[in-house]
């Protein structure tokens, strides 16, 4: 899909979207040792997508559960929600927000800003949406977190510095 696809049509994603937190899935995937590929989900909270008349996205939020990370070992994922990492217990939520949508590469990108743990860094979401049907769009976004840009540090040698995320997300429009 290249950029004249998305953009043709664009005008009909105009207003206020909400995230169908039933229908979205946010994966993860980093490298543990370097050479181990560790993979998992963290639950999704909410969101909304505002889209301008002329079919331009004036504002994106998602927010996740961090105390919610799952890698499948309760071991890890208790260490990785606990102070040493996330801080779940004291910054419950993980958000994305985005206001700049644009073309980059013959590709959609959202500039926007990722907080974790009360600290943010700059993250661009690489976009590719769908047309709505039956009254629900969905999109599909994948990213590349540096860890470390938001003071994330612990075990350098061990867990990997760059979390690459992928978001299936479905919204329906706002009542």
């Amino acid at each position: 899909m290249t950029t004249t696809d998305i953009v043709a049509g664009a005008d009909r994603f105009a207003g206020r979207w909400t995230l169908d937190t039933t229908a979205t899935e946010v994966t993860f995937r980093m490298r543990k040792l370097g050479v181990i590929a560790v993979s998992g989900m963290l639950p999704v909270l909410g969101g909304t997508v505002e889209v301008a008349p002329d079919g331009r996205m004036r504002r994106l939020e998602i927010r996740l559960d961090a105390g919610g990370f799952d890698t499948g070992n309760p071991a890890r994922d208790a260490d990785v929600r606990s102070g040493h990492f996330l801080a779940a217990q004291a910054h419950p939520e993980i958000t994305y927000v985005g206001a700049a949508l644009g073309a980059a590469d013959g590709r959609w990108q959202v500039a926007g800003e990722l907080w974790v743990r009360g600290r943010s860094t700059p993250v661009a979401l690489v976009v590719e949406p769908a047309a709505p049907g039956s009254g629900a769009a969905r999109m599909r976004a994948v990213a590349v977190v540096d860890r470390f840009a938001l003071g994330i540090r612990r075990l350098p040698g061990v867990v990997g510095r760059l979390v690459h995320i992928e978001i299936d997300a479905a919204f329906g429009r706002a009542a």
